[in-house]
């Protein structure tokens, strides 16, 4: 038995919702929220079980995927950038730019991050502090994410041509931010990441748990590829991604500022 039109609307707010519970428990510095956005993410999901028990909703939107007029994935070739899909920014996204660098950094975020998050990967003191502003930076590469988002689906129902000149400007404005707040996001991780791999290959004391395995709680966290991987493994695959994805999006290798 399919699922009904309800069952999908919920279903698809659910997952907006833990996504967004699950950002928190990944990010917060203050315990209480962490521990009450663990309690609502579990609600979350067993509500989605309960919904959906046999995953069919995941099955309907892999196939909306396969529907895309996408002709090819620019992510093939690539050692790790392959192992994910080229996505949409929204409904009727289709500036392949845009929905480049919305896929790349949505994988970082629900793989890379998760896994490089301070619970599993111990830094010293400063890059710990470092590594924290990263979360602020992202927060407003999503901001752009979200106002252009709003601004190509507003396009898309709009009726008046005069609306749509105007929205057409507002695109292109938000494009630009949202392009160019992520390639700084991007270079700006990359560099640090790189930095502790050199680090870590040369047996520095950047990160004190090189060797630890990775694993993540099922209650609050996706679990990915890198799972059972050693810090160290996941360390240097963060920074192959990064690259990848700096080649991909044919971004200028500009020097960091400090």
């Amino acid at each position: 038995m399919g699922l009904s039109q309800a069952q999908i609307d919920e279903l698809e707010k659910m997952k907006k919702l833990e996504r967004t519970y699950e950002g928190i428990v990944k990010t917060s510095r203050s315990p209480d929220q962490v521990q009450r956005s663990q309690v609502e993410l579990k609600k979350i999901k067993d509500r989605i079980r309960e919904l959906d028990p046999g995953n069919l909703f995941e099955g309907m939107r892999n196939a909306e995927d396969a529907k895309s007029p996408t002709t090819s994935n620019p992510f093939e070739g690539y050692s790790m950038l392959s192992r994910f899909k080229l996505q949409r920014a929204s409904t009727h996204s289709n500036d392949a730019d845009i929905n480049m660098m919305f896929s790349i950094i949505n994988a970082w975020e629900t793989v890379f991050m998760t896994a490089l998050f301070d619970k599993h990967v111990k830094l010293d003191y400063s890059l710990n502090n470092e590594r924290d502003t990263h979360y602020a930076i992202l927060s407003n590469v999503k901001r752009y994410l979200k106002t252009l988002s709003e601004t190509i689906e507003d396009y898309q129902s709009a009726v008046r041509e005069d609306a749509k000149l105007q929205l057409v400007e507002m695109k292109r404005r938000y494009a630009r931010q949202f392009l160019n707040e992520g390639a700084v996001y991007l270079r700006k991780i990359k560099s640090f990441w790189e930095h502790i791999d050199a680090d870590v290959q040369s047996h520095g004391t950047m990160c004190t748990n090189r060797e630890d395995r990775v694993s993540f709680d099922p209650r609050f966290e996706a679990e990915s590829f890198l799972k059972g991987e050693t810090v160290e493994t996941v360390i240097r695959k963060a920074v192959v991604f990064l690259n990848e994805a700096i080649k991909v999006l044919r971004l200028p290798e500009l020097p960091d500022k400090k």
